[in-house]
């Protein structure tokens, strides 16, 4: 579905399971909808062809980068001047790193006090491995968790002083952040808590397969629901552990950062909607749980509304992308 317009930014968010594609048209502040989609990962023609479109070809194009990637590090850096910023994190790093500091990329966000970290070979990697998906020169390749902060600061009003913590959790990740009226301030995954991790104990269970797990989801929208005797008790206990994974990481946010208290969670991503899930961590953590709609602040007319009621979760990543 297209509706055409100018400035256009394409974000491609490429999940264990599935790529969703988002292309928005800036047009002074506002972005307009003008194409988007989710492809299972197998399905690499049909998302090769969706990105060939001449019309998408000339915009700019964004892409998520490999969670595992990426490392962040907490770096206290003095006030200096923009020009001596590399430099600063460069000397501050010291022997934190494996090699000489030419072998990696360093970003650092001064309102995180943190640098992201990505060896140099590795990125180069995955932009040969992007070419099969037809994405070959990307114009951003972004850390999941500043998109998605981007995503959610576009599309949920956060009052000053307010810290909203972002739970994305997908198929095969599983990642928590901390947002504020300014931006990202705190990241880190979540330990087995993501979707495989759910897949491989009803597998167990069944004493079959992943891929047949994956199989039967597919076929029967029912299949991960406590009314299912195959996942119930794994679903029960995947609950639990996501619920004490979401906590730890409350309490280590707000030990790194005093006086500065999470006052509700911002749910994201396809395995987010197991049967259950939000209200479970809300009743659970005492925390209020609402999921993420990346569409609240895009002009998504000309598409039919109904499009968009169920769909915003999977789509936090692709939008903060292209915004």
């Amino acid at each position: 579905m297209w509706k055409f317009g100018s400035k256009w930014s394409v974000g491609v968010d490429l999940g264990s399971e599935s790529v969703k594609i988002v292309c928005l048209a800036q047009t002074g502040k506002t972005y307009n909808l003008v194409s988007y989609g989710m492809f299972y990962r197998e399905h690499v023609e049909a998302i090769r062809e969706t990105l060939s479109h001449p019309n998408l070809q000339k915009a700019n194009l964004r892409v998520s980068i490999k969670d595992s990637l990426v490392k962040i590090r907490k770096l206290e850096l003095p006030p200096a001047p923009a020009d001596e910023l590399t430099q600063m994190v460069q000397m501050a790093l010291g022997q934190q790193l494996a090699g000489p500091i030419e072998n990696y990329i360093l970003r650092y966000q001064p309102l995180q006090k943190a640098v992201f970290i990505a060896e140099r070979k590795q990125v180069d990697d995955y932009l040969v491995e992007l070419k099969q998906w037809g994405i070959l020169n990307p114009a951003v390749v972004e850390p999941r968790l500043n998109s998605l902060a981007l995503a959610a600061l576009h599309n949920h009003p956060i009052q000053a002083g307010e810290r909203l913590a972002i739970v994305d959790i997908g198929r095969g990740t599983a990642l928590f952040a901390v947002v504020s009226n300014e931006g990202l301030l705190f990241g880190r995954n979540l330990s087995d808590a993501d979707g495989e991790d759910l897949f491989k104990q009803i597998a167990n269970r069944m004493g079959s397969s992943v891929e047949e797990v994956d199989r039967r989801k597919r076929a029967d929208p029912a299949f991960l629901t406590l009314q299912n005797p195959d996942a119930k008790e794994p679903i029960i206990q995947w609950l639990y552990k996501v619920a004490v994974e979401i906590q730890n990481s409350v309490e280590n946010y707000e030990l790194q950062f005093p006086n500065q208290k999470v006052t509700g969670l911002i749910l994201a991503g396809g395995a987010s909607k197991i049967s259950g899930l939000s209200g479970y961590v809300q009743d659970t953590l005492k925390l209020s749980a609402t999921y993420i709609d990346a569409f609240a602040r895009v002009n998504t007319s000309g598409f039919p509304v109904e499009n968009f009621g169920e769909q915003g979760h999977f789509y936090a990543a692709a939008v903060g992308l292209a915004l």
